[in-house]
């Protein structure tokens, strides 16, 4: 499958965490929400603004600015 970024996916999809490129600092807090490669992740569902977005992960819904989901690599 084609690889994307977190902040594009689709709502009620499953897609896996393929890279993780970030600041050193936004990696590790990322890592701290059970965000790393490997990890499935799903968009909830947005902001009626677009920003932030609800995603689940390692079954925790966890809201995330776009500027923090950027430079995520995901594929389904």
């Amino acid at each position: 499958m084609e690889n994307t970024r977190l902040c594009n996916i689709q709502e009620n999809t499953i897609y896996i965490v393929k890279k993780i490129d970030t600041a050193s600092e936004m990696a590790k807090r990322l890592s701290e929400l059970g965000l790393i490669c490997g990890t499935e992740v799903k968009c909830l569902f947005r902001a009626p603004s677009g920003d932030p977005t609800a995603y689940l992960i390692r079954g925790a819904s966890i809201a995330l600015r776009r500027e923090c989901t950027e430079n995520i690599i995901v594929s389904r």
